[in-house]
């Protein structure tokens, strides 16, 4: 009898899901635009610019665990920067959603 057969394969172990959250991306009506955000610090409605992208996370899951990234933007108006992933941010697209229903 061999233990080839029950072996692990070393590749298995190194591939990871990974969720990208981007809200502006993921609840626009179009594929050609983005949702516009609310600046929870001056409330303007500007264009805001992506200002970097956080490291992944790791969020443990059963039965695997899971990476989570998120990119920070930065207001043109009071630059202010900030994550898509605070709780504000989270309501205010959970409510988009509603009325769009």
């Amino acid at each position: 009898m061999t233990f080839d057969a029950v072996r692990p394969v070393p590749e298995v172990f190194y591939y990871r899901d990974l969720f990208v959250w981007l809200p502006d991306v993921m609840f626009s009506t179009t594929t050609m635009t983005r949702t516009v955000l609310t600046c929870p610090s001056c409330s303007s409605t500007c264009d805001n610019k992506v200002h970097g992208y956080l490291k992944a996370r790791r969020v443990f899951s059963f039965p695997e665990d899971y990476f989570v990234m998120a990119r920070r933007h930065m207001c043109k108006a009071c630059y202010a920067a900030r994550l898509l992933e605070r709780a504000e941010i989270l309501r205010e697209h959970v409510q988009k959603l509603k009325k769009n229903k």
